[in-house]
């Protein structure tokens, strides 16, 4: 039976995420705008729509279009990721394929997207052939799961309200009809078209020696703290802290949830994107203390488009005071003749230092009532998600500690 359904707002992910404890948990990115999908037959789960596909014969069609300048005017990115919310009744909240961007071509006033989200090659085949994005669904796993997706709308400030966005789009969950078998997707149809790790821009370009200077500069500032009574706190690929004993590896997609018992819950990880991680770090260990963070640009070391720091407070994990800032200048709009990169010649690419060093007295923020926190390092648009190998590494965000 054909469902109308429509796209809520779910601004502020971080109101849908504080629910969960007794596991490492990071908020969204302070920057993005949210929506997700309900129909009739969708539950609400810890403020999260989710519904259940009861075969490979159901899919949902979704067309947005793009509403108008001050759209384009304000809006700096968008993209779509599916999920499985939960697997076998335990929440894990993460991605089962990659995330559907929208860098090129740009996207102007007037046009449409068309997305089907469905568990079948046949259908996904049908479809694309009209013109719509295919987002997969391993069929292996749907009648043991919850399904959702989300939209991120990015905006410089947090500010911007794209509400007038959902106004302009369809969506649809229906029941294909065909005299043919359908093909399922399986789970190395997804993985086999995940992104591939990739280095900086100077490895690829042939310029190694201007990125060696880069790294040894970064090395020689940790060095200075490890020197000058410094203790150093350790930072992980996204989650990888998490499974005791731990793996080696970044836990990056809905494969990587359920690789390990108990099962990780990742927290609508977006697949462009990839994170870096403290543990949890109790303030009350480091009173007296400074916490630096120090992390380099991301888009002038050329591993990513942008880079960002965020701190949580573990309590509702809502962003510290002063706790969200770039590390390397944000993408700008999708009108800016450059998008979706910076001008390397212009006044907002010039402003962020090669390496970007904040302070935070412990003493105060004990003061407004932070215990614990996380520090979480994002780095944009640079497809070295899903990447296994060990010993890949770019350079994460490092955390010192004062002791004395």
């Amino acid at each position: 039976m054909t469902q109308i359904g429509e796209l809520v707002n779910l601004t502020r992910i971080l109101t849908a995420i504080n629910n969960f404890e007794g596991i490492d948990l990071y908020g969204a990115n302070n920057y993005n705008y949210y929506y997700g999908p309900i129909f009739r037959n969708t539950k609400i789960v810890n403020n999260i729509p989710v519904l259940t596909f009861n075969s490979i014969d159901q899919y949902i069609l979704m067309e947005l279009t793009i509403p108008d300048n001050g759209f384009v005017n304000n809006v700096n990115f968008l993209n779509i990721t599916p999920y499985f919310y939960s697997y076998q009744n335990i929440d894990v909240f993460a991605s089962i394929d990659k995330s559907i961007e929208f860098f090129k071509p740009k996207l102007n006033p007037g046009d449409t997207i068309k997305v089907v989200f469905t568990s079948s090659k046949t259908i996904g085949t049908y479809f694309e052939n009209l013109g719509y994005l295919v987002s997969k669904i391993p069929a292996k796993y749907i009648n043991q799961s919850t399904f959702n997706f989300l939209i991120r709308v990015g905006n410089l400030d947090g500010t911007y309200d794209p509400g007038s966005f959902v106004t302009k789009s369809k969506l649809i969950l229906d029941t294909f009809v065909s005299s043919e078998q359908l093909v399922p997707y399986d789970v190395i149809d997804i993985v086999s078209t995940f992104p591939l790790p990739l280095s900086s821009k100077y490895v690829y370009n042939g310029n190694t020696q201007l990125l060696n200077t880069l790294l040894n500069h970064y090395d020689k500032v940790k060095t200075t703290y490890l020197t000058s009574g410094y203790i150093e706190i350790p930072t992980y690929l996204y989650l990888q802290n998490i499974p005791n004993p731990p793996v080696k590896y970044a836990f990056q997609s809905f494969y990587d949830a359920i690789s390990v018992n108990p099962y990780i819950q990742m927290q609508a990880n977006n697949t462009g994107e990839s994170y870096f991680n403290s543990e949890l770090i109790n303030l009350n260990n480091y009173t007296g203390s400074n916490i630096v963070v120090v992390a380099v640009n991301q888009n002038h070391y050329g591993y990513g488009i942008y880079s960002n720091i965020q701190i949580y407070n573990k309590s509702g994990l809502g962003v510290i005071p002063n706790g969200s800032y770039f590390t390397s200048p944000n993408i700008p709009v999708i009108s800016d003749p450059s998008y979706p990169y910076v001008d390397e010649k212009s006044s907002e690419y010039l402003k962020y230092p090669l390496i970007n060093t904040q302070t935070f007295n412990v003493n105060d923020l004990l003061a407004q009532g932070i215990q614990e926190i996380y520090i979480v390092e994002r780095v944009g648009y640079n497809p070295i998600n899903f990447s296994h190998s060990d010993n890949y590494q770019i350079p994460k965000l490092s955390i010192f500690v004062s002791t004395s």
